[in-house]
């Protein structure tokens, strides 16, 4: 159990068993008063206020205060505190980074540099509840009682929805026993939120101290009811336990600047009218008399190892292969070569103009080939 759940609880059967509670256990219990966490409409109006003040900060002060953010979640305070420090000192104008640094000073019981801090943190962001909110604790555990009930009450008018900011001003008022006003301002807490334990308990404590005891064992019932349950929690000292403006918060980092895109057209065509037909035949690029041809593709015809080139053509000559060779090739009229046996015997004896050419035609028939197509 905590130390905060376990004074409620000696303080609980202390005053309802009809004996009264040490002096010591008053001033103590003055500083460890408990309360539920916020809910979530609290949470929520929390990330929008601080979001809104998250103006243009400088970018290193940013990554120190957020890596204290972190550094708080891994317990490891001292180190926090020092980066929250270094981020203020980096940019005197981010006041989340002194909100920060005044929490981390009151976790570690540094009361008074964790005013200074909060003070700063308000005289640069006076509508920050969650600044007045930590003052307020810092007063109070401080036992400056008027002080701390200015503090919430600022924080209450900032932000009217907070349980936690009206439940600790109904605890100053009970501890200053203005008692009436204490339990108002608890009526007002559970309005807001009919789990928050810590305001039933503290109504139990300001209807016993007017006298109206049975009323007061109600309240104390429910408190017992919400803990044992765990429907609500009662809370202590501990960094992260004392409600939802008591924990650190980050600050969203810069985003780099974006340009202007280049403007681009997009047009939607059918691949139809967007492809050209391919033309059925096409002219070779050469000497006088080429041929009509259609694709071409490279083969080891004649068997010797090295690759020629097959034409599709059309005609007597619907296959034509150019062998490789000196002399370069030249076209060959398709019934000269009709008659040869082979494509070899026929790029032996094939000559053009008293020339030796190097072009074989072969029968469309032939079984060597089986690929046709335009290119």
């Amino acid at each position: 159990m905590r130390v905060g759940n376990a004074l409620a609880y000696t303080e609980g059967f202390r005053g309802f068993a009809g004996f009264d509670r040490p002096a010591a256990l008053e001033t103590d219990l003055g500083k460890k008063n408990m309360r539920v966490r916020g809910g979530a409409a609290g949470l929520l109006f929390v990330i929008a206020a601080i979001a809104g003040a998250q103006a243009h900060f400088n970018a290193d002060a940013v990554r120190l205060n957020n890596r204290g953010v972190a550094l708080m979640g891994q317990q490891f305070t001292e180190k926090a505190e020092q980066s929250f420090s270094d981020a203020f000192k980096k940019d005197p104008k981010m006041a989340q980074a002194a909100v920060n640094d005044g929490i981390a000073l009151m976790t570690l019981q540094k009361l008074d540099e964790a005013k200074k801090a909060l003070k700063d943190g308000i005289a640069l962001d006076p509508k920050s509840a969650q600044a007045w909110y930590n003052l307020g604790l810092a007063q109070h555990a401080n036992n400056e009682l008027d002080a701390a009930l200015g503090s919430f009450q600022q924080a209450v008018k900032i932000d009217p929805r907070d349980a936690d900011s009206f439940y600790f001003e109904g605890v100053c008022y009970r501890e200053m026993k203005q008692f009436d006003k204490a339990i108002e301002s608890l009526k007002q807490a559970l309005a807001i939120n009919p789990l928050h334990a810590s305001s039933e308990f503290a109504m139990a404590r300001a209807l016993q101290a007017k006298g109206e005891k049975e009323e007061a064992k109600e309240h104390f019932k429910l408190f017992q009811h919400m803990t044992s349950t765990k429907i609500s929690a009662a809370i202590g000292l501990a960094y992260g336990e004392q409600g939802h403006y008591s924990t650190v918060t980050p600050v969203e980092e810069p985003q780099a600047r974006q340009r202007a895109m280049i403007p681009v057209k997009l047009v939607a065509e059918t691949m139809g009218r967007a492809i050209p037909p391919m033309p059925q035949k096409r002219v070779m690029d050469g000497a006088p008399g080429s041929l009509e041809t259609g694709g071409a593709c490279m083969l080891d015809v004649t068997g010797n190892g090295q690759m020629d080139l097959v034409l599709m053509e059309s005609g007597e000559q619907a296959i034509r292969v150019l062998h490789r060779g000196g002399g370069g090739t030249s076209d060959i009229p398709g019934s000269a070569c009709q008659k040869a046996p082979t494509a070899s015997s026929c790029a032996r004896r094939g000559r053009v103009g008293g020339r030796r050419t190097n072009t074989t035609p072969i029968s469309i028939r032939a079984p060597t080939f089986g690929l046709r197509g335009r290119g």
